[in-house]
C-alpha cells in the first residue's frame, strides 16, 4: 500500500483514539471495493468499534450495588456468586450462619424448617435458571450439616411428573 493509501481521501486530519492516551497511531485504511475507515495500529482496531468498547467500559459501575426493594439483604448477582460456590458442597450449618454474616438468615434452630428460607432458593431459580435444593445432613461426629446443590433432572423440559 502507499502512502495516500492511509489518508482520507478528503484529507481529512486523523481523530484521536478513544483510549486517551498519547500516541497511538491512527491511519486510514481502506477494505478492497470500500470506502475504508479510522484504525488505531496501537489498539488493533477500528474507532468505531474501539468507541464503541470504551463507552460500554467507562459505563460499567465499579461500586458496591444494593438492592432495589428495601427488604432484600442480598443483591441477585451476590445471591448468585454465593451459591455458584457452595454448589454441591456440604456446610456445618454454625459455620454458615458465620460466613453468611447475618445477609441470609440462617435457620439452625428448627430441624423440620428448612436451614435457607425457600425464597432465596425460588430467586436462585429464577435468577440462574438451575432448580436448586438444599437438603439437611448429618455428620460422623452428628454435626448438623446443610448440603446445596443443582438437580438437573428437573428442568425446564419436563414437568414435575417426567413427561
Amino acid at each position: 500500500m502507499e502512502a495516500s493509501d492511509y489518508e482520507h481521501p478528503d484529507g481529512m486530519e486523523p481523530p484521536e483514539c478513544p483510549s486517551d492516551k498519547p500516541g497511538h497511531d491512527v491511519i486510514w485504511m481502506k477494505h478492497l471495493g470500500q470506502d475504508g475507515e479510522w484504525y488505531c495500529h496501537t489498539c488493533r482496531g477500528t474507532l468505531r468499534k474501539l468507541t464503541f468498547w470504551y463507552k460500554i467500559d467507562s459505563a460499567e459501575y465499579r461500586g458496591k450495588t444494593s438492592p432495589i426493594h428495601h427488604n432484600q439483604t442480598v443483591t441477585n448477582s451476590e445471591l448468585y456468586r454465593m451459591f455458584e460456590q457452595m454448589d454441591g458442597n456440604t456446610y456445618l450449618i454454625a459455620d454458615l450462619q458465620k460466613a453468611l454474616n447475618g445477609q441470609i438468615n440462617v435457620n439452625t434452630d428448627n430441624p423440620k424448617s428448612s436451614v435457607i428460607s425457600s425464597s432465596y432458593l425460588k430467586r436462585l431459580n429464577r435468577i440462574s435458571g438451575d432448580t436448586w435444593h438444599q437438603r439437611r445432613e448429618v455428620g460422623e461426629n452428628g454435626e448438623k450439616l446443610v448440603k446445596f446443590y443443582t438437580d438437573p433432572e428437573y428442568s425446564d423440559e419436563k414437568d414435575s411428573r417426567g413427561i
